[in-house]
């Protein structure tokens, strides 16, 4: 008989023994590990959110340029940090403790700068039939240029502890504290105010500037 004709089936065979091998070994349950005292773990992330939020500066670049506005500046630097310490504080008959520290920190700024053709500061006279605004003749406009700066800085800190059952490792109880500091800004230059009276019809124009903590 030919070899080949007899090995291609051995090899089929051997082939499905490992395969129904492999299965049995991956569907066994998992052991479950022990913890001792004093056993702990860390870690923690950086994340960069200037690349980001790079695509949408990008987008709003383009839409402020085709409406006709001079991008001065647009700019935005961000980070996220974060970081989580576990460690088992006690080993009970049925239950291990484990102690949490953690904290969470955001920090960005955003910086905007655009000049661009608005209408006049004024009061303008309309037409108020339908209800709403509608302007009489051609308000005049101006060039302005507007801006608006943001700042945000937090960090949240936190401390649990918890009580995991030993035989399958899910948490019976928890208790957590935590606390949140945070700061932030906003300051805008020239923003625009439209302030509408339907009884005489009238519409003001005027640009603001303010600083918000």
């Amino acid at each position: 008989m030919n070899a080949t004709r007899v090995l291609a089936p051995l090899a089929i065979l051997i082939a499905l023994a490992l395969s129904a091998s492999t299965a049995a070994a991956a569907a066994a349950p998992a052991t479950l590990p022990t913890w001792t005292a004093g056993q702990a773990v860390a870690y923690g992330t950086h994340v960069d959110l200037t690349p980001e939020v790079q695509n949408f500066l990008n987008e709003t670049r383009v839409n402020l340029t085709l409406s006709g506005a001079t991008v001065n500046k647009l700019t935005f630097t961000g980070t996220v940090d974060a970081w989580v310490y576990d460690q088992v504080t006690q080993v009970l008959a049925s239950q291990y403790v484990l102690s949490e520290q953690s904290a969470a920190g955001l920090k960005f700024t955003f910086d905007l700068n655009v000049t661009q053709m608005v209408p006049a500061a004024g009061t303008y006279h309309g037409n108020c039939s339908y209800g709403f605004f509608i302007p009489v003749g051609t308000i005049p406009t101006d060039y302005k240029t507007i801006a608006v700066t943001a700042s945000w800085t937090s960090l949240e800190n936190g401390t649990s502890m918890s009580l995991y059952q030993k035989t399958d490792l899910s948490l019976a109880q928890s208790k957590v504290n935590t606390t949140l500091r945070a700061s932030g800004a906003v300051n805008v230059y020239n923003a625009p105010s439209y302030a509408t009276n339907l009884t005489t019809c009238t519409e003001t124009v005027a640009y603001k500037s303010e600083n918000l903590g």
